[in-house]
C-alpha cells in the first residue's frame, strides 16, 4: 500500500533466538525465530517499510499497523496461519474482543502490549489481539478494497477515520464482519489435533480475565 512514510535507504536485519522479541524499526529489524523455525520477516518488514506511528511509537495506536502486518504475513510468508478459522474459534468460544477496545487509545495498550505477570497469558492475549486486528483488516480490504484501507492505515482517531472513509461506524462494520466470520468453517478435529499448541492456547484463553471480552 502507499503511505506518506519514506522508508530508510538501509535496513539492517538481526536474526535472534527463540527467547527474544521481534521488532521492526526505521532502519533496524530484530527477528526472533518462531517455534516452526521461521523468522517473521514479512511482518516486521511491513512496519519498517510503511512506518508506525509518528516515529515508530504508539501515538497512532496499534490496530491497523499490526493487523496489516499479520495480514501480509499470512499472504506472503511460509507460515501456515488461518486467520478466519481462529476467529471462528474465538467466536464459538465466546472469547471475542470488541473492536472498540482494540482501537481505543486509552485501552489498546492493555491488549497489544499487556502488562501481565503471567508470560503465557500476556503472549496469548497479545496474539488474540493481533488476530482480531488482522481479520478485521482483511475483511476491510477484501470487501472495500485496498485504496480505502490506505486512508485509515496508521491514522490517529481511528474510529472517526473509519466512519469518514467507509461511511459506516465501527460497530456497524464490526457486525458485518462477525456475520462473515460466523459463516466461515472452523477447525476440524484433525486440524486441532495436528496443531502443536492448539489445546495449550485454549487452556490459557480460558484463564484470561473475562473482562477483556466484555462489550
Amino acid at each position: 500500500i502507499h503511505t506518506s512514510y519514506v522508508p530508510s535507504e538501509q535496513i539492517t536485519i538481526f536474526l535472534n533466538g527463540e527467547d527474544t522479541e521481534s521488532w521492526g524499526f526505521a532502519s533496524r529489524i530484530e527477528l526472533a525465530i518462531s517455534q516452526e523455525g521461521f523468522y517473521p520477516l514479512v511482518h516486521e518488514m511491513t512496519h519498517s517499510l510503511l512506518g508506525y506511528g509518528g516515529n515508530f511509537d504508539t501515538d497512532h495506536g496499534y490496530f491497523t499497523q499490526e493487523g496489516y502486518a499479520v495480514y501480509m504475513d499470512e499472504q506472503f510468508s511460509k507460515s501456515e496461519y488461518d486467520i478466519e478459522k481462529y476467529m471462528k474459534y474465538f467466536m464459538d468460544s465466546d472469547k471475542l474482543i470488541p473492536i472498540s477496545k482494540l482501537i481505543d487509545p486509552y485501552q489498546d495498550d492493555a491488549y497489544f502490549r499487556p502488562n501481565l505477570t503471567n508470560l503465557n497469558e500476556l503472549n496469548t492475549l497479545r496474539w488474540m489481539s493481533y488476530t482480531h486486528a488482522a481479520s478485521f483488516v482483511k475483511y476491510l480490504i477484501d470487501t472495500y478494497g485496498l485504496e480505502k484501507f490506505e486512508n485509515i492505515y496508521d491514522k490517529k482517531d481511528l474510529a472517526n477515520k473509519i466512519e469518514e472513509v467507509y461511511g459506516k461506524g465501527v460497530h456497524e462494520i464490526e457486525m458485518d464482519w462477525l456475520a462473515f466470520i460466523n459463516n466461515q468453517p472452523g477447525f476440524t478435529y484433525e486440524e486441532k489435533f495436528k496443531s502443536p499448541d492448539f489445546y495449550d492456547k485454549n487452556t490459557i484463553i480460558l484463564q484470561l480475565d473475562p473482562t477483556y471480552f466484555k462489550k
